[in-house]
């Protein structure tokens, strides 16, 4: 499915869209545009690549609109067109509890989780259904969507409300031939997660820690599945005793 695409990753520079962009490559994708915050371990990241050429790859805040807009339509200018979006740029608050968060930290996690995926989602399709492309957009979400989370409120509301986002979105599908779903991780081994925050070593504890490639393999699955429903959960199998 990756093959000959044209392809979009926002939060590529490590975990889940590094090793977006890993897969993309080795499937032989056409050209990968791809942003991050952190410009120098993005240029690191693709440099490993032989035919780092098709990597298009920009220093990018998703929280600056603007810029995420213009650098979209920029992408889609220069490859006339693209196939498939990942929104996959994420944070978390770093709070322990919703008094001691500041609150433009609050802000930041819904702008980067929230508001870009929305942008994202709605510059990319216009993209596509102006071309006339039957393309797919996953946004990367969190099982973090489906349960309280009194530790990072901000985290777990930003992920459910992009899985609401994206189920409102499929109407796509059938207007425009666009299919947007949601992944939905549990814990993943990236850069993300507070691993000595003590609120959260007894639940980091419990489960199998799943792994990048893991989360992308599903993602793989849902590009193929014309039929994929609008989110898939990836949970955490029990940690062994």
């Amino acid at each position: 499915m990756l093959k000959n695409k044209r392809i979009v990753v926002t939060g590529g520079a490590s975990g889940i869209g590094a090793a977006i962009v890993a897969r993309c490559v080795a499937a032989g994708a056409k050209a990968v545009h791809v942003i991050d915050i952190d410009g120098d371990k993005l240029a690191a990241s693709v440099a490993q690549y032989s035919d780092a050429t098709l990597i298009h790859h920009q220093a990018l805040d998703v929280q600056d609109r603007e810029a995420l807009t213009d650098w979209l339509i920029s992408a889609d200018e220069s490859t006339q067109g693209f196939d498939i979006v990942f929104n996959n740029a994420g944070v978390m608050s770093g709070g322990d509890q919703l008094l001691s968060t500041r609150v433009e930290h609050l802000l930041r996690v819904i702008d980067i989780n929230l508001i870009a995926t929305m942008i994202g989602t709605r510059i990319a399709a216009e993209c596509m259904s102006k071309r006339g492309i039957k393309g797919v957009i996953i946004n990367t979400a969190s099982t973090a969507a489906f349960n309280a989370m009194p530790a990072d409120p901000a985290y777990a509301a930003s992920k459910a409300a992009v899985v609401n986002f994206t189920q409102s979105c499929m109407p796509l599908a059938e207007q425009y031939g666009i299919r947007v779903h949601a992944v939905c991780p549990g814990v993943t081994d990236t850069a993300i997660v507070p691993r000595n925050a003590e609120w959260l070593k007894p639940a980091l504890a419990a489960v199998q820690w799943l792994t990048p490639d893991e989360i992308v393999d599903v993602m793989e699955e849902v590009l193929v599945d014309s039929n994929a429903p609008a989110y898939r959960r990836v949970d955490n199998a029990p940690r062994s005793v």
